[in-house]
């Protein structure tokens, strides 16, 4: 279809449209929201932000934000949606065509404080820029394409004045009617977008100015929606080539599809798209998927933190065996046989239900070293934690230091529950008095270590000499 014949049919549409005022009030309130409603969803959503088409509706009519949406994203909606209710409401909106309006409707849009966003410095490194709304640009925001070509839009130095003679552009444009309402509103769009005199939003203002244009003359909005994004940025791309009449065809064909709802509308007729249930379900069904990962990579995030507190708590231990091993290590030689286990059982993080069991049979320092470097890599395949670490040393047999055989059994154990980890002892079966329980943020300090191996050693000589 060619330019004038998209103008024809709009022509041609428009007059339907008007054949059938005045609107039964019903009828135009809930145009006026399907607009406003679609309008702030795929305008916001072409770039980027992370709301629903159901998340918009609750906050533009409810004022209801999206609890597990980014807060920047709730607000951007917010302000899109109160900025068109404003205009719906505005009498004069060739009023609005002045630089002050145009920056207070950035503000509106992208909100009040100042925000950090992705951007490329001019030999095209990563880095991050302040945007600051409402402001026009301070450094170039020209953009890399597809083929590593950097694309350039109007210096910050020159877009005070491009900004100027677009808007006198503008003005003059509204009073002469020299151009069809269609050439007209997409040609502010696309000059707009080749000042891009923010730092971020120029599209959603592009949008905003287009749409403005032609509801001035009586036209409905003209709504890019998220799913044709493609075939947006291509016309945007043929007019950077010289094709305009590419871009301005595109938006056609658009205000031909809200003339055609309108009409609708204005007949009582239901404006619902008929794919719209197959939209929500689809953008349901991605919602799910995208908690499901949220919920998964929260909940391996939060078994990885538990696995590295309490490896640092069992590295925190690890000087309390071999401080006790090492003392006791001077009176094996005394019996006629001695034996020294250490085991690690790893448990499920959710259910606390065994998962398998390490042991060794040296406590110093290499050994656990290489224990726990091994147990490491194999507790996030194992889907565990470390539950209980197990430190026994047991004396048997003939004793040079005592009159008749007899047998010693000492052990230590570290436990860790839901919120606590828990150190205790026992020399023979009596369980020692003293325990040491913390939270698995908390290591074992030096000092702690030092009394309790005294404890337990002073437990074992009682035992021996009783």
């Amino acid at each position: 279809m060619s330019l004038a014949t998209t103008i024809q049919r709009i022509d041609d549409l428009k007059k339907e449209l008007d054949a059938l005022k005045p609107i039964k009030p019903e009828y135009e309130q809930r145009i006026r929201r399907k607009f406003r409603l679609d309008w702030t969803y795929h305008s916001n959503s072409i770039e980027g932000n992370s709301l629903t088409y159901g998340e918009t509706e609750k906050l533009i009519l409810f004022d209801q934000y999206a609890p597990d949406k980014p807060g920047r994203d709730n607000r951007e909606v917010e302000g899109h949606g109160k900025l068109l209710k404003e205009l719906e409401s505005t009498s004069d909106l060739q009023g609005v065509f002045t630089e002050h309006t145009i920056r207070e409707f950035h503000k509106q849009i992208l909100g009040d404080e100042p925000y950090y966003s992705p951007a490329l410095t001019s030999d095209n490194t990563k880095t991050s820029r302040l945007i600051t709304p409402g402001r026009y640009k301070q450094d170039s925001n020209n953009v890399q394409t597809v083929t590593g070509e950097i694309f350039e839009f109007t210096s910050p130095l020159n877009t005070p004045a491009e900004m100027q003679k677009l808007i006198q552009w503008t003005n003059e444009e509204l009073k002469t009617k020299k151009n069809h309402p269609l050439i007209f509103a997409a040609g502010l769009h696309y000059q707009f977008i080749r000042i891009h005199p923010f730092d971020d939003g120029n599209g959603r203002m592009a949008r905003i100015l287009m749409n403005i244009a032609l509801q001035i003359h009586y036209f409905p909005p003209v709504i890019v929606k998220v799913t044709d994004k493609e075939r947006y940025y291509s016309a945007l791309r043929d007019a950077d080539v010289g094709n305009l009449d590419s871009f301005i065809d595109y938006i056609g064909n658009l205000l031909v599809e809200s003339l055609e709802l309108a009409i609708r509308g204005a007949k009582g007729e239901r404006i619902d798209e008929e794919d719209d249930i197959d939209k929500e379900i689809e953008l349901t069904r991605l919602k799910l998927l995208k908690a499901r990962e949220t919920e998964a990579k929260k909940q391996h995030d939060e078994k990885q933190s538990a696995i590295q507190k309490r490896l640092l708590v069992l590295k925190s231990f690890m000087p309390l065996v071999i401080n006790l091993d090492k003392k006791l290590s001077h009176l094996k030689n005394d019996f006629s046989a001695g034996r020294t286990l250490v085991e690690l059982s790893t448990v499920n993080l959710k259910t606390e239900s065994d998962v398998g069991t390490y042991s060794w049979n040296e406590a110093n320092q290499n050994q656990f070293a290489s224990q726990f470097s091994k147990i490491s890599t194999h507790l996030d395949a194992l889907e565990a934690v470390p539950g209980t670490l197990f430190y026994g040393c047991e004396f048997t047999g003939d004793s040079k230091l005592l009159k008749k055989s007899k047998s010693f059994k000492i052990w230590l154990k570290l436990t860790f529950g839901k919120d606590t980890y828990t150190v205790i002892s026992a020399v023979n079966g009596n369980n020692l008095p003293v325990s040491i329980t913390k939270s698995p943020d908390e290591n074992l300090k030096k000092d702690e270590i030092n009394d309790y191996v005294t404890n337990i050693m002073r437990s074992f000589l009682d035992e021996l000499e009783g």
